[in-house]
């Protein structure tokens, strides 16, 4: 299995949708100022496709650590819930484009938010089979 992890840049979008982003660098507690961000909040990246894909690979969009709740989509596919300190995976393979966009969208809560990792693992069909973690197909 090979892992690509998708540390930064990210652009922060805070509740006030009419103010700019700001960008920052995962993983850790988000802030602002020093200040903890709450939700809701939307964070968003842009990732291209891996390359050198075969037809027995997997593409696997890992979360692990998110906090409090997010809902997780690429382009406009929800892909699922995540909550807490687990980790879950997501087979993006049918939603791959060449330049793709990924947000975490943070429901409203007086929590901080906070992400510990996302990362791509490439697995093929015997690997998908035995992650340590949920691999969801949404």
């Amino acid at each position: 299995m090979h892992s690509m992890k998708l540390h930064g840049p990210w652009m922060l979008y805070a509740d006030d949708k009419q103010s700019e982003p700001e960008r920052i660098k995962l993983p850790g507690k988000l802030t602002l100022g020093g200040n903890p961000v709450c939700a809701p909040c939307t964070l968003r990246r842009r990732f291209g496709t891996p390359t050198g894909l075969t037809d027995s690979d997997h593409v696997i969009l890992v979360f692990h650590g998110v906090t409090p709740f997010a809902i997780a989509s690429l382009e406009s596919q929800t892909l699922g819930e995540i909550a807490s300190e687990s980790t879950i995976g997501f087979d993006i393979t049918p939603f791959l484009a060449g330049n793709n966009y990924l947000q975490l969208e943070f429901k409203e809560t007086a929590e901080p938010v906070g992400v510990c990792e996302v990362r791509i693992d490439i697995a093929d069909d015997s690997e998908i089979r035995t992650t340590s973690y949920p691999v969801i197909n949404p």
